[in-house]
């Protein structure tokens, strides 16, 4: 079972009406794009807990709304329980469909929702998972912020571990261009397997580190001078490729 985010206290009221109309105000606001033909629209968003809540009908209208601005959403916290998702795609329409990895960490999944008048999903779907005599050893060294002071740890000879979350792949096409993408939700909670600080920041790195062993001939990229990177809302990177 998923560790669920406590329910605000008191529950927040809302009418689906009012809150869809101040996000569209905001997504105006933050010059979000609009749905045109020869741009997709890419999200990711980590929507915490979805299934391990009891969220309302309402909310989940309010999150279709969010959702279906974009066409193309790598999903990070679907539950085991996956019910909820479901209920959303009815709110998204029939041109909406997902493709879902199995439970990881927490008994969490990760989602592809995507418009099928717009982004076809291709044949290469799966999780990064690394052999032992893949893992990485090397020398990390790391800069972070930790209560408004910049520190720097280094790691030497760093040992990358198993994911929590194996990061999951798909493959895509939009228009006359294939690609992939990589959803990542590597860790959760409070990372209590070392007292040395910065060493979730290692991990954090070697990991990323790890896309070096992808085999080119195998997994495509998209490129990174055509898509625009932004915050629209709190907790979810949102970015458009013209």
């Amino acid at each position: 079972m998923a560790i669920p985010f406590k329910s605000p206290e008191p529950r927040h009221r809302f009418t689906v009406a009012k809150e869809t109309a101040a996000l569209d105000a905001h997504f105006t606001k933050r010059n979000v794009p609009e749905r045109i033909a020869g741009r997709l629209l890419i999200a990711s968003w980590n929507v915490a807990n979805m299934g391990a809540q009891g969220r309302t009908k309402a909310a989940l209208r309010t999150i279709a709304h969010i959702l279906k601005r974009f066409e193309l959403i790598a999903l990070q916290e679907l539950n085991e329980e996956y019910r909820a998702l479901i209920k959303i795609l009815d709110f998204m329409g029939p041109n909406f469909d997902f493709i879902m990895s199995d439970t990881a960490g927490n008994n969490e999944r990760m989602a592809f929702i995507f418009d099928r008048r717009k982004a076809q999903p291709m044949k290469l779907f799966g999780e990064l998972a690394l052999r032992p005599r893949e893992y990485p050893n090397r020398t990390v060294k790391v800069r972070y912020t930790e209560e408004g002071v910049e520190k720097i740890d280094v790691f030497r000879n760093f040992r990358f571990t198993p994911f929590d979350r194996n990061p999951y792949i798909g493959t895509f096409r939009a228009g006359a261009i294939d690609f992939t993408l990589v959803n990542v939700h590597l860790y959760f909670g409070k990372f209590g397997n070392s007292k040395k600080p910065g060493l979730h920041h290692a991990r954090d790195a070697c990991a990323r580190a790890s896309r070096s062993l992808l085999n080119p001939d195998r997994i495509s990229t998209v490129d990174r001078a055509a898509v625009v990177i932004f915050r629209a809302i709190g907790g979810a990177d949102f970015f458009w490729r013209s």
